[in-house]
């Protein structure tokens, strides 16, 4: 079960519960955001909704606890069904204290001057890092930060107006 909170200047756009992966889409003027859970044995079906949720007249991000390791399987066909779209995954390290990293963070800019930031981070409460996606525009800023825990996940936006968050579980 998933549920979203977020600023006024987002909209919820489609909401997806399957027994074996969830997912939430929400959407501003400039962004697509598409929050993803998706068990290990999800199958086929959860690459074809991601896909099927994508509009690329804006700039997309799809994070999410995906169960899958993007190190070990690069080839997993999540990753490489978003890949062939476009998407770079940017998280480059483990997430998880097994060493494996299970949390994903894909990017379209299609906004050719903005500059992603990806970071991980450890959380003392949690079997799975944080993960934080900076984006930038020439002076301006706006921070994305996505936080995976072990049992919820936290979506906040971060601008000078305050601080957004969405909770998944």
């Amino acid at each position: 079960l998933i549920a979203t909170f977020f600023k006024e200047t987002f909209k919820g756009s489609k909401e997806i519960k399957n027994e074996k992966f969830q997912m939430i889409k929400i959407e501003s003027s400039e962004y697509s955001v598409i929050n993803v859970y998706r068990s290990e044995n999800a199958g086929r079906q959860c690459s074809d909704e991601i896909l099927n949720l994508l509009n690329f007249d804006k700039n997309i991000i799809i994070c999410g606890d995906f169960n899958f390791c993007s190190k070990s399987q690069a080839k997993h066909e999540v990753s490489l069904a978003l890949q062939n779209k476009g998407f770079s995954q940017l998280v480059k390290e483990a997430t998880h204290r097994e060493g494996r990293s299970l949390d994903h963070m894909y990017v379209y800019l299609k906004d050719t001057s903005l500059s992603t930031n990806c970071e991980v981070a450890g959380c003392y409460f949690s079997d799975h890092d944080k993960v934080m996606l900076y984006i930038e525009k020439n002076e301006s800023s706006s921070s994305w930060r996505y936080r995976c825990f072990q049992d919820t996940q936290h979506w906040i936006h971060s601008a000078s107006s305050g601080l957004y968050k969405q909770n998944c579980k």
